[in-house]
């Protein structure tokens, strides 16, 4: 395993570096305040109102790219569903699960689907694989909730393709990375039953007040782990800590995992980390 930095890693820290040099002299906070993702200011960073009713040109819009799949080797006992970063696609992450760590879990079948092609305002409207548009990197500005809240149904789609195929929720796991973080943060703590758990990499909880609302019972037991840098200067690590700390408040089973030196990237130790945890979560069944 490797550390993994891709080059759209790299184009869109130096984006994001030049970017937050030029907005912050109208940002009246740090961006690293540990209130950002607060459930506090959830409906100020948010908006007052919530809608899960995207316009037919956004839903046209939001086609997903290629999706990839390392299958099982041996018999299909659970799921992983892990979604890129911003700029990435499936394939990058499909490449170091099947080289690294799909071999320690024949029973697992892990989905890497790729972002819908959008225009991301922050980055001057350049096309890239996106999960939704960053408008603002100001706390008081607009959130593409729309696109998030598609996202998320991709996602429910394939919960619900897997329950077809003979696995229930409580054998899906939903993870991703950055943006894909976000996206699985919502859709795993938003999915009406259960699941075996999920897993936000260099990430943070987007939509935290609206999310956490609406939280059951079933819901908040889904245990939640997430993983930072403590260098990473994209999604600050201030970011991440603070948003673990919302949804643990919420009343969800939470973990945090925090690295020393790590950038918005991953590193052995903590796909070392990732495995602990998902062999505790989705084991081979006794009749595997």
């Amino acid at each position: 395993m490797f550390i993994r930095l891709s080059f759209s890693d790299l184009v869109r820290f130096c984006v994001i570096v030049v970017l937050v040099m030029i907005f912050a002299r109208f940002v009246g906070k740090s961006l690293a305040s540990s209130r950002f993702f607060s459930l506090q200011e959830g409906s100020a960073l948010f908006g007052a109102q919530y809608s899960n009713m995207a316009t037919d040109e956004l839903r046209k819009e939001y086609a997903p790219g290629r999706e990839y799949r390392v299958e099982p080797r041996g018999k299909h006992t659970a799921t992983v569903i892990f979604l890129h970063g911003l700029g990435d696609t499936g394939a990058g992450w499909s490449y170091e699960f099947e080289n690294s760590v799909s071999v320690l879990f024949p029973h697992v079948r892990f989905i890497f689907p790729t972002a819908p092609t959008l225009s991301v305002s922050l980055n001057f409207g350049m096309r890239m694989p996106a999960w939704y548009d960053i408008k603002t990197l100001d706390k008081s500005g607009p959130m593409d909730e729309d696109r998030i809240l598609l996202g998320r149904e991709l996602v429910e789609s394939y919960i619900s393709k897997e329950a077809e195929s003979g696995i229930p929720s409580s054998r899906v796991v939903v993870a991703g990375f950055s943006q894909g973080g976000a996206i699985a943060l919502v859709a795993g703590l938003m999915h009406s039953q259960t699941l075996a758990g999920i897993a936000g990499l260099s990430t943070y909880f987007a939509m935290g007040e609206k999310v956490a609302a609406q939280l059951t019972d079933e819901n908040k037991k889904t245990p939640v782990i997430m993983f930072h840098g403590k260098a990473d200067p994209v999604v600050q690590f201030h970011f991440g800590k603070s948003s673990s700390e919302a949804i643990e408040r919420a009343g969800v089973p939470m973990t945090f995992k925090a690295y020393e030196g790590l950038p918005h990237s991953s590193c052995p130790e903590e796909m070392q980390d990732l495995v602990k945890w998902l062999n505790e979560r989705i084991p081979p069944t006794s009749n595997h």
